[in-house]
């Protein structure tokens, strides 16, 4: 069945010009330190794994957390740990997402992990711009007041259908972009 579907990735390939990510249980490893414990891998069907990722010229996108993703959940000697599960991508998705990351996450109900995938990286993250607070000290200025009005009075047109979340949204972009340029930005 593993054979299968990894010639079916090699038929699919010629037919994607675009950047692709192939994720999941490939059921198999590309090195032996993808193991650990009892019974020995076949080298055979590791290189059959490894050429056709390099077929599809489809490369692992690395991971962060525990390194194995499976686990027979047995003690003792036949107690085994593999990476069965990953996610690859081609040269022209990892241009376009340079910085992703995959964790591995441990399911206590489930045998294997929980593949994660972040387009960008967590350093990226710490550097998102800051969270949105209402000042209460714009409610002293008459034109906040039109701000939000003129806000909630469009919203109900979005559509014919208007979603909270989205006047919301809106609403906190105009009070931004109001108090940079007609408060002179009262945060500094």
């Amino acid at each position: 069945m593993r054979h299968s579907s990894w010639k079916l990735l090699e038929c699919l390939n010629p037919y994607f010009n675009l950047p692709w990510v192939v994720f999941g249980e490939f059921n198999e490893i590309t090195h032996l330190e993808e193991k650990s414990g009892w019974l020995e891998r076949d080298v055979n069907k590791m290189l059959a794994f490894w050429d056709s990722l390099e077929a599809c010229g489809l490369a692992d996108l690395g991971f962060s957390r525990p390194h194995f993703t499976w686990c027979n959940c047995r003690l003792g000697e036949e107690r085994t740990l593999i990476k069965l599960d990953r996610m690859v991508a081609n040269n022209e998705w990892m241009d376009l997402f340079p910085d992703a990351n995959v964790q591995h996450r441990s399911m206590s109900t489930f045998d294997h992990c929980l593949l994660i995938l972040y387009p960008k990286s967590n350093r990226l993250a710490c550097q998102r711009k800051q969270r949105f607070r209402f000042k209460s000290m714009w409610i002293r200025d008459e034109s906040c007041k039109e701000v939000v009005e003129s806000m909630w009075v469009l919203g109900t047109n979005f559509n014919g259908n208007p979603l909270i979340q989205d006047t919301i949204k809106e609403c906190q972009s105009q009070l931004q972009w109001w108090n940079k340029n007609i408060l002179s930005n009262v945060n500094k």
